[in-house]
C-alpha cells in the first residue's frame, strides 16, 4: 500500500501533502522493520525535491533511517539502512545537517 502511494504522489502533486501526517504517524508507531524501511523509501522518495523549509518529514525520516537502521546491531538491518542512507544523501541532506555558517 504504501509503494501504491508513492507511485501516486509522481502522479497527483496533492497527495504528498495530504499524506504527510500519516507518514509521520507511521514513523513514529510503527514497530515492523519491514514496514517502517518501506515507509522510508517512500518518504524519501516522495519529499527528496521538496524546498528546505518543508522537510520536517524528511529529516524525521533519515532520523528514524539513522536510529533504528544505520546504528541497529543486526547486520542485514544495518546494511538496508546504509543503502537506503547512500541513496538519500545529496547537497539538500548535507545542508539539512550540516552547522551553519553565520
Amino acid at each position: 500500500m504504501v509503494k501504491l502511494i508513492a507511485e501516486f504522489s509522481k502522479v497527483e502533486p496533492r497527495l504528498k501533502n495530504k499524506m504527510k501526517g500519516k507518514f509521520q504517524e507511521l514513523l513514529k508507531s510503527q514497530k515492523a522493520k519491514s514496514m517502517q524501511l518501506e515507509v522510508l523509501r517512500a518518504v524519501i522518495g516522495i519529499y527528496k525535491n521538496e524546498p528546505v523549509d518543508e522537510v520536517d518529514i524528511y529529516g524525521q525520516a533519515l532520523k528514524v533511517l539513522i536510529m533504528d537502521f544505520v546504528d541497529h546491531r543486526d547486520p542485514n538491518l544495518r546494511y538496508l539502512g546504509i543503502k537506503l542512507l547512500s541513496e538519500a544523501i545529496d547537497e539538500k541532506t548535507k545542508s539539512i545537517f550540516s552547522p551553519k555558517l553565520f
